[in-house]
């Protein structure tokens, strides 16, 4: 009996459809604790304002770090926390107005990168793959 091999090749590009926002609100180098937290929850209260319209949401719990600062021969805290949100497709006002919210914090750093969905990634390998079947023949 003999073997044959058939190849055929597709190619495709997919537009991702689910945008990541991944923000850290804390507080930072405050001489105390009271005024690190404080100023901790007001940044992490404004993030989660700004994120409110996103589909998912995870949160990690805050971290505190205190160090002693030689310099000045005092204290200081810092109280973080990370928020990752998730706007998916046609969502793409509302990841604007997000962005633009949090762009307007104080002591909120964030980025934003792109995701394609497990559905669409799906469709996609299927579409091409009876691509490269017909290619083959």
């Amino acid at each position: 009996m003999a073997n044959i091999n058939v190849f055929g090749n597709a190619l495709g590009e997919v537009v991702p459809d689910i945008a990541v926002v991944s923000v850290t609100a804390g507080s930072f180098t405050y001489p105390f604790v009271k005024a690190a937290k404080r100023e901790f929850g007001n940044s992490l209260k404004q993030a989660r304002a700004a994120l409110q319209t996103a589909d998912k949401k995870y949160e990690k719990r805050a971290s505190t770090r205190t160090w002693h600062d030689a310099d000045r021969d005092v204290d200081k805290h810092q109280v973080s926390a990370t928020v990752t949100a998730k706007f998916e497709n046609g969502k793409d006002g509302e990841l604007k107005q997000a962005i633009d919210a949090l762009a307007s914090l104080e002591n909120v750093s964030f980025s934003t990168y792109w995701e394609v969905s497990p559905k669409l990634s799906k469709d996609n390998r299927d579409r091409l793959l009876a691509e490269a079947v017909t290619d083959a023949q």
